[in-house]
């Protein structure tokens, strides 16, 4: 558990520091605001959510002219399938490109569970495809993106779209 978590901070402080580094002139930064809705079929990373809950997400994004990178969390109250979990906090860093109004990438998370009685876990690490629309209003933007969820890399013969997962966004550039 403490390994997880120290490969996680590391990977994330890297990130962070590699972004400060760089000199591009459309360089920007921002606060993410979001939501996630969750499907049965994706059962992310041994997380038993059923279709109808909820993570709520904050990230934190550092914009170059092409890409960017998403750090952040997100905060599931409940995972439906498991009465035993009362929160589920997904720590989570995406890559993603993109192009005026479509933006595409890929991300890793690795979800902790906290039980009622104390046997809180990390789930298993995961990876995740993104596709979404990026709809730019100033210095407030929102975005809506699906998800693609992979823990087995036969999902691609086995693709089925219930294992589509949906987030919409609000970010606060600075």
């Amino acid at each position: 558990m403490k390994n997880k978590l120290i490969i996680i901070c590391t990977l994330t402080i890297i990130c962070m520091l590699a972004m400060t580094g760089s000199t591009y002139a459309y360089d920007s930064q921002g606060l993410s605001l979001g939501a996630r809705y969750h499907t049965e079929v994706a059962n992310m990373g041994g997380v038993p959510f059923d279709d109808n809950d909820w993570s709520y997400c904050l990230a934190y994004e550092y914009r170059t002219q092409a890409a960017f990178w998403q750090v952040g969390a997100m905060w599931a109250p409940e995972a439906s399938l498991d009465p035993d979990i009362e929160n589920v906090i997904t720590p989570f860093m995406n890559l993603l490109f993109y192009d005026k109004y479509v933006e595409a990438g890929f991300g890793i998370l690795d979800p902790y569970m906290l039980r009622d009685e104390g046997n809180d876990e990390w789930g298993d690490f995961s990876y995740q495809f993104i596709i979404g629309l990026y709809i730019p209003m100033g210095s407030v933007n929102l975005k809506v993106d699906a998800y693609l969820p992979v823990y087995d890399w036969d999902i691609f013969s086995d693709f089925d779209s219930k294992n589509i997962e949906f987030g919409a966004w609000l970010n606060f550039t600075f």
